[in-house]
């Protein structure tokens, strides 16, 4: 019980997993967050799950790339939502880009920072 940075070792390779060494947590904390992630995946069907609602509307395009979910908003907008992970302490993020023209499509790659949109010709003959 005194020695967490032997039973981190030890219960680390028992799952087959290797250190971090480079990660700032402490054997303490490293522990911890050990026996969540094994917990968590020894209780995959959890009794309280956590929902996030997007709201669509039935003309909105959306697109699912890289764990990043974009969906366009009648406003011209475009919403993005990326799921947060409770194991990892990290929270769902939510943003808008805010558009002067409505896309027709859209196509995210998060790997590269890069969105491309096409609009229609006529809506800028329009203005």
């Amino acid at each position: 019980a005194g020695f967490p940075a032997l039973q981190y070792k030890i219960e680390l390779a028992a799952m087959g997993m290797n250190d971090n060494v480079n990660h700032p947590l402490s054997p303490h904390k490293k522990l911890t967050k050990l026996r969540q992630y094994e917990k968590a995946w020894a209780d995959i069907f959890p009794t309280k799950l956590v929902k996030n609602v997007v709201p669509l509307s039935d003309d909105a395009g959306w697109e699912w790339c890289g764990g990043v979910l974009a969906t366009t908003l009648g406003d011209k907008s475009i919403q993005f939502f990326k799921p947060g992970a409770r194991i990892r302490g990290v929270p769902l993020k939510a943003w808008v880009l805010r558009l002067t023209l409505s896309a027709a499509t859209m196509h995210i790659d998060p790997y590269q920072d890069l969105i491309i949109l096409t609009f229609l010709e006529e809506q800028r003959c329009a203005l």
